[in-house]
């Protein structure tokens, strides 16, 4: 990890600022360990803020490499009213039964409003941008951006996305399904669940797409995490895959 390149004014406070010895590297490791805590779900409305911190050290101390650096930032901002007010011991947990509806929970859905607003402009933008350039426009910017230096195609991919570029119909096709794609995205909210559903599945396809051909790793792990909070339905609750709750519970019973 690289030492931080901006000290000055209010990116003075971001950790690779106030850690910088050894060209950042203390600053990596308690980053690292503090991602691995908020990652494990572990009580979110005591780790939220932790988040929201390194996230912002990284776009104000470091160069940035992709947009993905400040959308998790951004995201990680808005998110705090929400982890902030969940009682939870883990986040892989149902919340509790019967809780009332007071100003906490007022206050995180009005938060989780403002995480649609900001990925439904993300993707209204990206899809308006486009249109006012050439490429875009008729339908040939895929060819072109695929065979930019940095950007092109990993090697057992490369056959396909020249062929499907090479050609005519196939690169407008291409072309236009990632504009299509962004403005139904944008609009997603407004649509009906089973619809919301499928875009879903479309927009991580798509990011996981980005992540692998473009080697956007990063972008696309952060879109594919806001889209996650944009389209699964309110109160949708992301548990644990069943071998590991399994393995936890058996542990549990085993130490006893």
């Amino acid at each position: 990890m690289d030492s931080a390149e901006d000290c000055t004014g209010p990116a003075a406070a971001g950790i690779w600022c106030v850690l910088p010895a050894r060209q950042g590297q203390h600053a990596a490791w308690v980053a690292i360990a503090v991602l691995v805590v908020v990652a494990s779900g572990w009580r979110p409305r005591w780790t939220a803020l932790p988040h929201w911190y390194i996230s912002w050290s990284v776009i104000a101390n470091l160069s940035a490499l992709d947009g993905g650096d400040h959308i998790t930032a951004t995201l990680s901002l808005l998110l705090l009213p929400i982890a902030l007010t969940d009682p939870r011991r883990w986040h892989w947990q149902p919340p509790p039964a019967g809780t009332a509806i007071g100003a906490g929970r007022v206050v995180a859905y009005a938060a989780l409003v403002l995480v649609w607003l900001q990925v439904a402009v993300v993707y209204l933008h990206a899809c308006i941008a486009k249109l006012g350039v050439t490429e875009w426009a008729d339908g040939t910017a895929m060819f072109y951006w695929l065979r930019t230096p940095g950007y092109e195609p990993p090697d057992f991919l490369r056959p396909l996305i020249e062929a499907v570029t090479g050609s005519a119909v196939g690169v407008t096709l291409f072309t236009w399904s990632v504009l299509v794609l962004e403005f139904a995205l944008a609009l997603a909210r407004l649509m009906p669940a089973e619809l919301r559903r499928l875009l879903l599945v479309a927009g991580l396809v798509f990011h996981v797409g980005i992540a692998v051909v473009l080697e956007l790793v990063t972008f696309g792990l952060a879109m594919s995490g806001a889209l996650l909070l944009y389209l699964l339905p309110v109160g949708h609750q992301v548990r644990l895959p069943a071998i590991v709750v399994a393995r936890v519970g058996g542990a549990r019973r085993a130490s006893r």
